[in-house]
């Protein structure tokens, strides 16, 4: 069985996943950074 994988379908998909990806990276860091923001204030979240 001969699979063919059509490059028109894959590159959105994986646009989608990289840009996803990144949004999440900035996302989770933003969070970090107001967590440590608050823990040198004294404020824990």
């Amino acid at each position: 069985m001969e699979i063919r994988v059509d490059r028109a379908v894959v590159a959105p998909h994986t646009r989608l996943i990289f840009v996803t990806a990144s949004a999440l990276r900035t996302s989770v860091a933003a969070r970090v950074a107001r967590v440590f923001a608050g823990a040198k204030s004294g404020v824990v979240p």
